[in-house]
């Protein structure tokens, strides 16, 4: 399958999500994208939704420390420090979308005086010139920067190999669809196709260590990256089986 189709199989699983309004599944999504791609410090809003909950936000930065004092609606808020600075982070199925992004920072600045920037993330597209339109709104308006993730940015950026396997966890992407690497290390090439492809039992140490080989590849290796998670199913066996027969 070429990486094209993998990433028109995620943007189908992500409309998906939108026609089962699984609002939460969007949201792990987007926060470990936000994680790997744009800040490593973040915390999930807490609080009911309904009736005030968390103020529009899904997720933001946080400190290593609590304020106490800092309460709104029961929604406990956490402030974020980094290297380039706070954030704040907000996600929706929505499909009339662009009235949603204004009320979510709307709602969002109602509750603070700082100028955080926004980051965005929403299935349906938003075209070039409203989704320019958003962020001069919202330069003017508060003073900050907006930026939008639609489907269509995320589908392309979820297909990164080192980021693939979100889609495996969170969307039930099979990582075989993945295309292959061009790979000149023929030990890997006979040892994915045993581990991975045939799924062979391991029942010794020798199998043990071709799993690990594997597995070390595929986690230091850009381009292998995508069969993490077939060679984590690999060493489970062994876990499974409590390692006797590695002694």
């Amino acid at each position: 399958m070429s990486i094209q189709l993998v990433r028109t199989q995620i943007r189908f699983a992500l409309e998906q999500l939108k026609a089962q309004n699984k609002h939460h599944g969007f949201e792990d999504i987007t926060r470990e994208f936000a994680r790997q791609r744009i800040c490593r410090n973040l915390l999930p809003a807490t609080g009911p939704v309904g009736g005030g909950g968390d103020q529009g936000r899904d997720f933001e930065t946080f400190k290593t420390y609590l304020d106490d004092g800092l309460s709104i609606n029961d929604t406990k808020l956490f402030e974020g420090v980094s290297k380039s600075g706070n954030i704040f982070f907000a996600c929706s199925l929505r499909e009339n979308i662009v009235p949603k992004i204004k009320s979510d920072i709307k709602s969002i600045f109602s509750h603070t005086s700082e100028k955080r920037p926004v980051n965005y993330f929403c299935v349906e597209d938003v075209p070039t010139a409203k989704r320019n339109k958003l962020i001069k709104w919202c330069q003017d308006e508060y003073d900050t920067n907006l930026q939008i993730f639609d489907g269509q940015a995320l589908s392309e950026n979820l297909s990164d190999p080192d980021i693939f396997w979100i889609v495996v966890e969170f969307l039930h992407i099979p990582s075989e669809i993945y295309p292959k690497s061009n790979n000149d290390d023929e030990w890997y090439a006979e040892y994915r196709e045993r581990w991975l492809e045939q799924e062979t039992q391991p029942i010794n140490f020798s199998d043990f260590c071709q799993i690990k080989y594997g597995l070390r590849k595929a986690t230091f290796r850009e381009k292998l990256k995508p069969d993490l998670p077939r060679w984590m199913n690999a060493i489970k066996k062994i876990q499974e089986h409590g390692g006797t027969y590695l002694n």
